[in-house]
């Protein structure tokens, strides 16, 4: 991924407006943001300070310097030993080119920064060195997702539908549910797309497991199979369910099903710049309270998706943020009837000038595996 060429624009607008004349960062889907670097493990800091005038400082392991000056855009290294590491005192490196440069209203991610971190570069600071949340600048900056981020999501999506029509075809009465997400899994890896832990399939009364693991469980006539998963392509993430039945489904299983996919269908309907996120979760609620099933759908009705599977705009009752061009969120109302079943249906969607575009294109309608 190349840089945004006003994204160290855009942020240093906001810098100016929160009165910060740099910023730390080092939440890892933040680091990759600013740096274009991504770490295959997370075993080390990395720490792009960002400021409001001149070029941007990273300091990062002396193991990943290669790597590093491969991959991101930012020219100013800072290297640190693993010794360094160990003792904890490459974080004096912060410290030192914050005084270096000057730099005294520095910006952290509170919600993401160590309190050993913190102190460890505060000490190494000047005395005079104030530092202030700007947690809210990242969001801010990634909420609205640039053309390139977009065409990346769009890939993930895509890539996703493909592993969504090959689970349809290996799903079968006397399966477990592991060996489906196995293949799954594997299926997802071998096209392209980055993923680090199993797919969620559940079937039967464990389909009313919201977030359950794929276990042992042998998947069985009648049973609906919650198939939730998505994966990343350069970074950012799609994320869709389809829950399908193995033979035919029962009257209760259709109601069901058909509630949920109407509102599904009303809440990808609402979605327009202007409106708030909370709208959106209502419209959806509204039609599954209607149906007396209010408080079998207890979870948000969508989150963000681009660096992070779940991340700002969240689609819930107070979430406040008002929908612009650009933001990417899932609408995934369901209903989960303990001991029985659930139903899912989950899609992702774009919000365009003049209303939402939906990216996955999959069918909705209740898929029967014979």
């Amino acid at each position: 991924m190349v840089l945004e060429t006003n994204r160290y624009e855009k942020a240093r607008k906001l810098m100016q407006k929160n009165d910060v004349d740099a910023m730390i960062v080092c939440k890892p889907e933040n680091v990759y943001y600013m740096s274009g670097f991504r770490a295959i493990i997370w075993s080390r800091p990395l720490i792009p300070i960002i400021p409001l005038d001149g070029e941007p400082i990273f300091v990062v392991p002396k193991l990943e310097e290669v790597h590093v000056k491969e991959d991101s855009w930012i020219k100013d290294i800072r290297l640190y030993t693993d010794a360094d590491f160990i003792d904890g005192s490459m974080y004096k490196y912060v410290g030192e080119a914050l005084k270096e440069r000057k730099l005294e209203k520095v910006g952290i991610e509170k919600t993401s920064m160590s309190v050993d971190m913190f102190e460890r570069i505060k000490s190494s600071s000047s005395p005079r060195t104030e530092f202030r949340d700007c947690s809210n600048i990242l969001v801010d900056l990634r909420i609205i997702k640039s053309e390139e981020e977009i065409a990346a999501t769009r890939k993930a999506v895509q890539k996703a539908e493909e592993g969504m029509k090959y689970v349809f075809g290996i799903l079968e009465e006397g399966v477990t549910e592991r060996t489906v997400a196995l293949k799954l899994f594997f299926k997802l890896l071998e096209i392209g797309m980055d993923r680090d832990r199993l797919p969620l399939v559940l079937s039967g009364p464990r389909g009313a497991l919201p977030h359950g693991m794929a276990s042992e469980r042998v998947i069985k006539k009648g049973d609906f199979i919650v198939l939730d998963f998505g994966g990343r392509i350069r970074g950012y993430t799609s994320d869709m369910t389809r829950t399908p039945v193995i033979a035919e489904p029962s009257e209760k299983q259709k109601k069901v099903y058909q509630i949920v996919l109407e509102a599904n269908k009303v809440a990808r309907e609402a979605v327009k710049p202007g409106k708030k996120a909370s709208e959106i979760d209502a419209a959806a609620r509204k039609v599954i309270e209607k149906a007396g099933y209010g408080s079998y759908f207890f979870h948000r009705t969508g989150h963000g998706l681009g660096l992070e599977t779940h991340e700002k705009p969240f689609i819930g009752s107070t979430d406040q943020t008002v929908l612009r061009p650009g933001m990417i969120f899932t609408i995934e109302p369901g209903i989960y009837l303990a001991g029985e079943f659930g139903v899912r249906i989950e899609d992702d969607i774009l919000v365009t000038v003049d209303g939402g575009e939906t990216l996955t294109t999959l069918p909705r309608e209740i898929n029967i595996v014979k």
